[in-house]
């Protein structure tokens, strides 16, 4: 745990970008808020955390984590409060619309004749897992389906208004473009058919896209969790006349800790999901009051020595222990140690990122050859 005294400083006495995100994961995690606002108050360091904050995709649980003390966010200069709040408010707006967009879907699926699972934020939100509406930021929709349902889902939505998008960049920034021509979408569905998802789809008005998955995981991970497997873990909801599913605590935490921090290989860059790990925190409390607990030999079993390590990072980062703490937890100076070397130096940042993505690379060569052309481009 850093305090004040070990806080680094650069040149022109600002705060380290190692700091910066110390600093953001513990506010995330609503530990040492006074000690911290009171760092950025007074060396100016505002702007360096706002845009590590968007960076991790987590202005607007900070925006709530600092407002829910009136007087701490009131000690805050008056321009970042009013920034804060508008990104809380955009949020809201958005995760209200993405939430009334799932509850459509799953309608709209439920009239074919199937049962939509829907993961990550997406399940969240539908289940009530974040304090706020606007406390979760996500970049788009994902819903699992049984791969006998999956061609008539596609076509559900293909008729629906959706479309199959691909990816372009405008001024180095990565958005996607629907695609109508026939011949493009199968050029969309032959570029995505060792994918664990379809082509993401949009669908005019939205600002985000749908992603139909094939299955949870990349096929690396298929043979430790099977379709059917993933289904026998699901929660099944009604809401507002929709029928759908969402993973129950232990399933949402594998997913939370293989998808982001294995499968996309943060891991392996040395590089930590903050809004996973807040999202496994809420799935542990969640089941400290139940009346089941925590089948945490489960998700030892799924996630192998990532869940160990998961845990140390979220218990020495965000400053929280969880149930998990005591018996499914590893050191995690070494990791931390070059998560520091690599906001320290840029050199090193390009060192390690490149080994790690080619050891990423690597490990999935023989399960997804034909990701292998997307993960070079990338």
């Amino acid at each position: 745990m850093s305090t004040i005294e070990d806080i680094e400083l650069t040149a022109g006495n600002m705060i380290s970008e190692w700091q910066q995100f110390r600093m953001l994961a513990e506010v995330f995690g609503g530990t040492r808020l006074i000690e911290n606002v009171a760092l950025l108050n007074t060396r100016n360091g505002w702007a360096g955390f706002t845009q590590t904050a968007r960076n991790h995709q987590l202005l607007p649980a900070i925006a709530h984590t600092l407002g829910q003390d009136k007087a701490l966010f009131g000690s805050l200069p008056e321009v970042q409060q009013k920034l804060l709040r508008r990104s809380l408010l955009a949020n809201v707006r958005r995760n209200l619309a993405i939430t009334g967009t799932a509850l459509k879907v799953s309608k709209l699926m439920n009239r074919a004749g199937i049962t939509p699972a829907w993961i990550k934020g997406t399940a969240g939100l539908l289940t009530d897992l974040y304090p706020s509406a606007g406390y979760r930021q996500q970049a788009d929709i994902d819903l699992v389906i049984r791969e006998e349902e999956q061609e008539t889902a596609n076509r559900v939505l293909l008729d629906a208004g959706y479309e199959y998008a691909i990816e372009n960049e405008v001024g180095g920034v990565p958005v996607l473009r629907g695609i109508r021509e026939f011949e493009a979408r199968e050029q969309a569905l032959a570029r995505y058919r060792h994918h664990h998802h379809y082509p993401p789809m949009l669908r005019a008005g939205d600002g985000f896209s749908l992603e139909l998955h094939r299955h949870p995981l990349p096929r690396r991970w298929q043979q430790k969790l099977t379709l059917d497997e993933f289904y026998s873990r699901l929660c099944e909801h009604q809401r507002n006349g929709a029928r759908f599913f969402t993973p129950g605590s232990e399933m949402g935490i594998i997913l939370a800790i293989m998808t982001r921090f294995a499968s996309d290989g943060l891991g392996a860059v040395f590089d930590f999901p903050l809004p996973q790990a807040g999202d496994c925190i809420r799935h542990f409390n969640r089941t400290s009051s139940a009346t089941r607990p925590l089948d945490r030999e489960y998700i030892q079993r799924k996630c192998g020595n990532y869940f160990p390590v998961f845990v140390g990072l979220m218990d020495a980062l965000l400053g929280i222990k969880t149930s998990a703490s005591q018996q499914h937890s590893s050191d995690p100076s070494r990791f931390l140690k070059l998560m520091q070397l690599k906001l320290r130096n840029p050199v090193v940042a390009r060192i390690i990122n490149t080994q790690g993505r080619i050891r990423h690379i690597c490990s999935v060569l023989a399960d997804d050859p034909g990701k292998i052309r997307r993960r070079l481009q990338a």
